[in-house]
């Protein structure tokens, strides 16, 4: 799970840093996807 600070004007994406994508196995040209939007005010 990770944490994404949102604001109403922002762009439906994210950026997940180098220690992050080793933890999570995720390698250069992975893609992945915004799975739920709990709230956007």
């Amino acid at each position: 799970d990770v944490v994404v600070r949102v604001n109403p004007n922002y762009r439906l994406a994210m950026h997940i840093d180098t220690d992050e994508g080793n933890a999570a196995n995720i390698r250069t040209g992975m893609l992945g996807y915004i799975e739920e939007i709990q709230s956007r005010r």
